[in-house]
């Protein structure tokens, strides 16, 4: 009935990135580009294939975007990717490095107890603190604190006696990234009370106890 000829014209854009960041943390980078409904930012291996993707954010109204850098080291790829084809329009390279963590505790601590953990580390978005048994698998957890909610961690010791691991855990790959042993010691308690007392009553109890 009708038709009209289109031209479909080249489009170009840009990523600027950090040349490092170190394993897990957080960066920024700055791009320019179309910015159509679900063109994203990402970082992936280098050589991934076409529409890979890794952590990622939609490019939008900012043309500064925020994602988080694998925990594994070498160099990735920061691309600006089409999302309606998932071609990639602009690439560049960073390098991921090393990080280190340390934590400090008393060397026991008596079962149940708050355990308040000193650590340094990079304190990346859900990194954390935790207790588990010693050689527990690698993302294991018990009592457990973010990183982010402050210095030092409070955890809370296990009730069952025995030896333990602290650990800095990364919290996007669940890596150990520092570790120290602690050792959770027996607790006891006494009662007193009478030996008696009417239904409905209210009756007085002395203790003793780790008050946790």
């Amino acid at each position: 009935l009708g038709s009209a000829e289109i031209e479909v014209t080249a489009i170009s854009g840009s990523v600027a990135a950090p040349d490092q960041v170190a394993a897990g943390a957080n960066f920024k980078v700055d791009w320019t580009g179309p910015g159509y409904q679900s063109d994203y930012i990402t970082i992936v291996d280098v050589g991934a294939e076409e529409g890979s993707y890794k952590s990622y954010a939609y490019a939008r109204k900012d043309n500064t975007v925020e994602i988080q850098a694998p925990d594994g080291l070498g160099t990735y790829e920061v691309r600006y990717v089409i999302g309606a084809s998932k071609r990639t329009l602009a690439s560049t390279t960073i390098e991921v490095t090393e990080i280190s963590a340390a934590i400090d505790a008393p060397a026991a601590v008596p079962a149940g107890s708050e355990i308040k953990v000193d650590w340094t580390g990079p304190d990346n978005e859900r990194d954390y603190i935790t207790i588990v048994e010693v050689g527990a698998e690698e993302g294991s957890y018990k009592s457990y604190a973010y990183t982010q909610n402050g210095n030092p961690a409070k955890i809370t010791a296990p009730d069952e006696v025995g030896a333990y691991e602290l650990r800095y855990v990364i919290g996007s790959s669940e890596r150990t990234l520092a570790s120290k042993p602690i050792e959770v010691t027996e607790v006891s308690a006494t009662l007193v009370a009478p030996d008696s007392a009417p239904a409905g009553s209210e009756v007085t109890v002395e203790w003793v106890g780790p008050n946790n």
